[in-house]
């Protein structure tokens, strides 16, 4: 009885991706949110064609995922990632926070300027949330490939071996 509970338990406790198969399919735009420099609507299909890095975030959990946030950035500075093949998304759960939303816009706004590279996105109604099966109060690392496919999947806090892991994962399949 208690494997049986330890099965259902761990199940239950799933990210709802699941590695080696497409992300599941997510809009965002009009009052849902969408992209904070352009306003226009998400979509996951904004994925398809380069490798990405997709960081989804409470934001009272917004520093859980800054050592991994510079690693990568370090990543690509030295090229060790090829910036070419590779964007980053950062996709903020509105709903899960007590904090207003106009702060929340102008913090985003504002991280959209320092990190231009960067493809900032807002989910007021919580669609990635609920598409792919996501845990409150949490900072997600997903790494999709170039078709869609969810390769890689981790919750801060990130380790040392959890960084080396992405970044060397977002290396290969970002190669020259």
């Amino acid at each position: 009885m208690r494997k049986l509970f330890l099965i259902v338990a761990t199940l239950g406790f799933s990210w709802g991706l699941t590695l080696g198969e497409p992300i599941p399919a997510v809009h965002i735009g009009g009052k849902e949110g969408g992209y904070v420099k352009s306003s226009t609507p998400f979509s996951s299909t904004d994925f398809l064609g380069q490798v990405n890095v997709v960081m989804y975030m409470d934001p009272d959990n917004a520093d859980d995922g800054k050592n991994l946030v510079d690693a990568l950035k370090e990543a690509y500075e030295v090229e060790r990632i090829n910036r070419g093949l590779y964007k980053d998304f950062v996709l903020i759960d509105f709903k899960s926070t007590w904090k207003p939303n106009f702060l929340l816009a102008s913090a985003a706004s504002s991280r959209q300027k320092r990190s231009p590279m960067t493809r900032y996105v807002i989910d007021k109604q919580q669609n990635a949330f609920k598409a792919w099966g996501m845990q409150k109060r949490i900072y997600d690392c997903i790494v999709i490939d170039e078709q869609g496919v969810v390769r890689l999947h981790k919750r801060a806090p990130f380790s040392d071996t959890d960084i080396e892991e992405i970044i060397g994962l977002v290396a290969r399949l970002s190669q020259y």
